[in-house]
């Protein structure tokens, strides 16, 4: 039976390095108040492992559907921001926290919506940057980008990251190799 996943990174690299992003953002938000917008379904994983690793932040935790694949393929971008409450956002710091930056399409979407509600401030964590990937007419318009690691441009699984719903609870981050012969 051939493996649907190649492992990519390991369940102690991914902690490590979420630990630190952790001690990153907790070092440059201070004791907050910020605003998170977690980008469902993908960074369930990587948001409530990141918050946790910075209980000293006052944080007001939103979630945003936010969507552009079919399978392996990247489609229209499909952002619901009807759990976004302006009160929230206008003249607050809003960190968008997202699984992959990819394209840059879907964060470029995402970020534009909370910019027009007038926050004071708009930063991205991504856990995942693929190098290469992003379009060159896309401006992410952020004030900062964290990043967790940078790979290369494949399909990865795992840690949130699925296919087609599949392999979110992965302990790790793989590459998609395909459906197994099971």
């Amino acid at each position: 039976m051939a493996s649907p996943h190649t492992p990519l990174i390991g369940p102690d690299a991914l902690h490590a390095r979420v630990d630190a992003m952790g001690d990153e953002l907790s070092a440059r938000f201070g004791g907050g108040p910020i605003t998170t917008v977690s980008l469902l379904s993908g960074a369930v994983f990587f948001t409530a492992d990141l918050l946790r690793r910075m209980p000293e932040v006052r944080v007001d935790m939103r979630f945003l559907r936010a969507s552009s694949y079919r399978g392996t393929t990247r489609g229209e971008i499909k952002v619901r921001d009807d759990q976004l409450d302006p009160a929230v956002i206008t003249d607050h710091r809003v960190l968008i926290i997202d699984d992959i930056l990819d394209s840059g399409q879907t964060l470029h979407a995402v970020a534009r919506r909370i910019r027009d509600m007038a926050p004071a401030g708009v930063e991205a964590a991504v856990l995942l940057h693929k190098r290469g990937a992003q379009r060159a007419e896309f401006a992410l318009d952020l004030d900062a980008l964290h990043v967790g690691f940078e790979i290369d441009d494949e399909f990865v699984i795992g840690y949130g990251l699925d296919y087609d719903g599949r392999y979110r609870n992965l302990d790790h981050i793989a590459v998609y190799n395909g459906e197994s012969t099971r």
